[in-house]
């Protein structure tokens, strides 16, 4: 596909299912809706205008139930940039008609991640900053995320060995560890970012 700006091209294979009364959904009863099937992607490319520096998804299946999505696996490469992940979701329909709490975990696994390649080079004026914003985290998002990065390039410093665990609940973003070697030690940290009260986030 070619649009103005913009060059996609992959492979899609869907195999999806759908089937119920709509007094199921109306009722909030997703878990009888029957909502099955898989949807893979193989040498998807991504280039445009806005994105300049591309992607490609390897290979990547989603598997899709009444109760579950699973993420079965992703392979995808921008730059020098490497991701692998897996992960499931659940109450994927609730969240998506009723705005009910989705919950999920995500595994990601990485040789290499260039932030610096990823987020492009930025010019910084005094004209161009604004001011920092109040960030909402939706409180309908029960999400767990582990990743493993072997290498990480962020605003030119090298680290190594990351381990990293965030959890996303109840509009707090929670950062249960996160471990890296540099400059011949072995840094910890932890936090979070709560928007639960918008005033005082």
């Amino acid at each position: 596909i070619h649009i103005e700006g913009t060059e996609l091209s992959g492979i899609f294979n869907s195999n999806l299912a759908c089937s119920g009364n709509l007094s199921v959904l109306e009722n909030e009863q997703y878990e009888k809706f029957n909502a099955q099937g898989t949807l893979a992607v193989e040498n998807l490319k991504y280039k445009g205008d806005d994105y300049p520096l591309g992607m490609t998804i390897n290979n990547t299946l989603l598997e899709f139930t009444p109760q579950f999505v699973n993420l079965k696996n992703l392979d995808m490469q921008t730059g020098k940039s490497d991701i692998k992940a897996t992960g499931q979701f659940s109450n994927f329909i609730g969240y998506v008609i009723a705005g009910d709490t989705i919950k999920g975990n995500l595994s990601v696994v990485s040789n290499m991640l260039d932030s610096d390649e990823i987020m492009g080079e930025e010019e910084e004026t005094a004209e161009e900053e604004e001011a920092l914003s109040v960030i909402e985290i939706p409180g309908n998002i029960d999400f767990n995320m582990d990743a493993v990065v072997a290498n990480l390039i962020y605003d030119s410093l090298n680290m190594k060995n990351i381990k990293a665990q965030l959890l996303v609940k109840d509009s707090k973003a929670e950062i249960k560890s996160f471990s890296f070697d540099m400059l011949g030690g072995v840094i910890k940290l932890a936090g979070y970012y709560s928007s639960k009260d918008i005033a005082k986030p």
